[in-house]
């Protein structure tokens, strides 16, 4: 059951020195009833940027995003 949906949740990047370089937007956290917090992201077309930010991201933070 979901609880929450936030979208537009965002993730500030970082460089490993800890500069912030920019910020990632994912469409949607989800949040369900058993506590676990899942990310989707709906996508039609994965420009270079987006697959960066993705991935650096999902380093970043230890998550995964879900391309729905």
């Amino acid at each position: 059951k979901v609880v929450e949906i936030f979208c537009q949740y965002p993730f500030p990047l970082h460089a490993p020195n800890g500069t912030m370089i920019g910020k990632y937007l994912c469409d949607f956290k989800v949040t369900f009833a058993d506590a676990h917090v899942e990310y989707h992201e709906p996508k039609g077309v994965k420009t270079p940027i987006y697959r960066w930010k993705k991935k650096h991201t999902e380093s970043e933070y230890g998550i995964m995003i879900r391309e729905v």
